[in-house]
């Protein structure tokens, strides 16, 4: 759910992984990430390179690009996330 205005850290990392689990089970490409998250290039890969530390996503490769997807430990982080977010949008706070 890509917003315009002020988002968080955690808000950006939190639409990183909405675009790459909204595509399925092939995963988003650094490209489509980009335009749904509304960051550019560089910013997707560096956070999507914390994601797949921290075990939230996995990277394909293929040729010269990269797909991400999101892991079952990622799956569950986005399910708890998306619940504060509409916890924090009930309350009318920004996050």
């Amino acid at each position: 759910m890509a917003r315009h205005g002020y988002r968080s850290g955690m808000g950006i990392l939190g639409d990183i992984l909405d675009a790459a689990a909204d595509r399925g089970t092939g995963g988003a490409y650094v490209s489509q990430i980009s335009r749904r998250a509304n960051i550019s290039h560089c910013a997707v890969v560096e956070k999507c390179g914390r994601l797949e530390e921290a075990g939230l996503v996995a990277v394909r490769r293929e040729k010269n690009r990269r797909a991400y997807l999101v892991t079952e430990a990622g799956l569950h982080f986005r399910r708890e996330f998306n619940e504060f977010r509409e916890m924090v949008a009930s309350m009318e706070l920004r996050h």
